[in-house]
């Protein structure tokens, strides 16, 4: 199953953006689900890596960009940190 949100909510003042969506996204990780990376995530490397699979991206990217001239998967896909 798939599900997204699209629109905005006010945060209350001092939150951070990504504040809103920890809730779900933590319900989600504990039924066993991942988020999609199509939207803004907000992880920190540790975590990303835990959900998306660290040490097989890690093999396919020495292998593929061993020169390390491309942005990698978190830096593409994780903001606010």
């Amino acid at each position: 199953m798939n599900f997204g949100f699209w629109g905005t909510v006010p945060l209350p003042p001092g939150a951070r953006t990504g504040t809103t969506t920890a809730g779900w996204k933590s319900e989600v990780a504990a039924l066993g689900g991942r988020k999609s990376l199509y939207s803004t995530s907000f992880y920190s490397p540790e975590q990303f890596w835990e959900h998306y699979n660290g040490p097989a991206y890690a093999a396919l990217k020495r292998e593929y960009d061993g020169a390390g001239r491309l942005a990698g998967l978190y830096e593409k896909c994780v903001r606010g940190q």
